[in-house]
C-alpha cells in the first residue's frame, strides 16, 4: 500500500488494518489512498473524522471516498466524553436497526438513502471506529453551524426526520416483533449516570445562571417560571426519554438533531436544499418524535423564523411523514394521528429547554473558542460580550414560555 499523503495521520496500525480490510471487501487488491482530515475546529465533538480515498494501483480514475470516524484515545478525552459508549450506540444502530429499516424499504422499493450507508465497524477498546461512505461525493454539504436554519433548511431537515420516524410505525404496524429489539435501545445522554454526574451537573448550573442574567430585564414570570422548570428538568428529561412515557408512540429517533449532523445538497446555483441526510446516531434513541422535533427547532432556529413559521414546520414535519408512511403501506391517521403529535410536543415541552441549555452555548461559540471542555467556563463572559449567544438563548426561553412549554 503506498503512503497516504499524510502519513502521520494514519500511523496507528489498527487504522492500517481497516483500510486494508475494507480495500480487500472492495475487491481491490493493489490499494492506493490518500487522507485528509474531515472535520475543522469545532465541527465534531466526540473523535477524529478523516476523508479517505481509496483506489486500485492502476485505476487513478476509479477513486472511492470513505468517512472514518475514529474515536479518541486519550484517557481524559474518553472518561470526559464516555466515547466508548457513544461508539457502541452508533454501531448498534447501523448493525441493529438500519437492517430492519432496509428491509421494509425493500418491500416498497424504496431505499435509506437520507442515511450514510455503513462499511465497517469495529468496539475494541482505545480502537473504536465506524467506516461510513462520504456523503460528499453525492454532492452534501454541512452548513456552518453560526447560520441558523431558515425556512427552507428547517422544512427539509424536519421533513426528513418525518421519514426517519415513520419508518419505525410501518415497523411496528407490519412487524411488531421489532418493538422488542428498539426497547432495548439504551439511553446515552439523560441517564441516572449522566444526570448524577458532578461535572455534568456544575456545567449546566453555570448555563442556567446565564439563563437568568439574559431573562433578568424580561418580565420577571420569564425567570420564575425558568426557575421553577430547572428544579425538575434533568430528572423529567430522564422520563421524557423513557419508551413507555410515550407508548404507543415511540420511534427510533435521531437524538442529536441539530445543524451539525444534518447535511444538504444544492440544486445549481440555488441556495435552497433539494435533498437532505442524517449524520451521527450515537445518540439515537427510542422515544416521542416530538423530542427530536424541539431538538432541532430550539437548537437551529431563530425567533424570527418561528414567530413567522413554527406552526407551518410542524405541518410541514408531520405531512411527510403521513406521506412517507403510506407509502410503506401503513395508515398515519391510525398510527400517530396529527392531534397526538400536538398533544406529545406540549407534554413533553420542556425538553425544549433542556436542549435549549445543552446546546446554545456550543451551537453560538465561534471558531476561536470551539467547543473545548470547559468552554463554560467563558459563559459569564459571552453573557455579556456576544451579542449572538445573548439574544439566542434570551428569544429560545421567552418562546419556550410563552407557547407553555415550561
Amino acid at each position: 500500500m503506498s503512503p497516504s499523503d499524510r502519513s502521520d495521520i494514519f500511523e496507528e496500525e489498527f487504522l492500517k488494518e481497516h483500510l486494508l480490510a475494507l480495500a480487500s471487501s472492495l475487491g481491490i487488491e493493489e490499494p492506493r489512498y490518500r487522507v485528509l482530515s474531515a472535520s475543522g475546529k469545532g465541527e465534531n465533538f466526540i473523535g477524529v473524522v478523516y476523508r479517505v480515498c481509496l483506489w486500485q494501483n492502476d485505476r487513478d480514475n476509479d477513486k472511492r471516498w470513505f468517512i472514518f470516524k475514529v474515536a479518541p484515545r486519550t484517557e481524559i478525552q474518553r472518561l470526559y466524553t464516555l466515547v466508548a459508549i457513544m461508539f457502541e450506540n452508533e454501531v448498534a444502530f447501523y448493525t441493529k436497526i438500519v437492517p430492519l429499516f432496509e428491509e421494509i424499504l425493500k418491500r416498497y422499493k424504496k431505499s435509506l438513502d437520507f442515511v450514510p450507508k455503513c462499511y465497517r465497524t469495529s468496539l475494541r477498546e482505545c480502537e473504536e471506529i465506524v467506516i461510513l461512505e462520504d456523503l460528499a461525493q453525492r454532492g452534501f454539504t454541512l452548513r456552518d453551524r453560526l447560520d441558523q436554519f431558515d425556512y427552507c433548511h428547517a422544512s427539509k431537515a424536519l421533513r426528513h426526520l418525518g421519514r426517519l420516524h415513520a419508518l419505525s410505525f410501518a415497523l411496528r404496524d407490519q412487524r411488531p416483533e421489532t418493538l422488542e429489539i428498539f426497547g432495548k435501545v439504551r439511553e446515552n445522554l439523560f441517564n441516572k449516570n449522566n444526570l448524577s454526574n458532578e461535572i455534568f451537573q456544575y456545567r449546566y448550573e453555570l448555563v442556567a445562571d446565564s439563563v437568568r442574567t439574559v431573562l433578568s430585564d424580561e418580565d420577571p414570570k420569564y425567570v420564575k417560571r425558568f426557575n421553577k422548570f430547572y428544579e425538575t428538568v434533568w430528572t423529567d428529561s430522564e422520563r421524557a426519554c423513557m419508551p413507555k412515557e410515550a407508548e404507543p408512540y415511540s420511534v427510533i429517533s435521531h437524538g442529536d438533531s441539530w445543524s451539525n449532523n444534518i447535511l444538504f445538497k444544492y440544486k445549481k446555483d440555488s441556495p435552497e436544499p433539494e435533498d437532505v441526510c442524517l449524520i451521527d446516531f450515537q445518540f439515537y434513541r427510542f422515544a416521542s418524535p416530538a423530542l427530536d422535533i424541539h431538538y432541532l427547532i430550539y437548537s437551529s432556529t431563530n425567533q424570527e423564523l418561528r414567530d413567522e413559521y413554527y406552526d407551518r414546520l410542524i405541518r410541514d414535519y408531520y405531512d411527510s411523514l403521513a406521506e412517507y408512511l403510506r407509502g410503506l403501506g401503513s395508515d398515519p391517521t391510525a398510527l400517530f394521528p396529527l392531534d397526538v403529535l400536538r398533544d406529545h410536543l406540549t407534554k413533553f415541552g420542556f425538553f425544549a429547554g433542556a436542549i435549549a441549555v445543552i446546546t446554545l452555548h456550543i451551537v453560538t461559540a465561534n471558531r476561536e473558542e470551539g467547543t473545548e471542555v470547559n468552554d463554560v467556563e467563558k459563559l459569564k463572559e459571552r453573557v455579556m460580550n456576544d451579542t449572538h449567544y445573548r439574544v439566542t438563548l434570551r428569544d429560545a426561553f421567552k418562546d419556550i414560555i410563552d407557547r407553555d412549554y415550561i
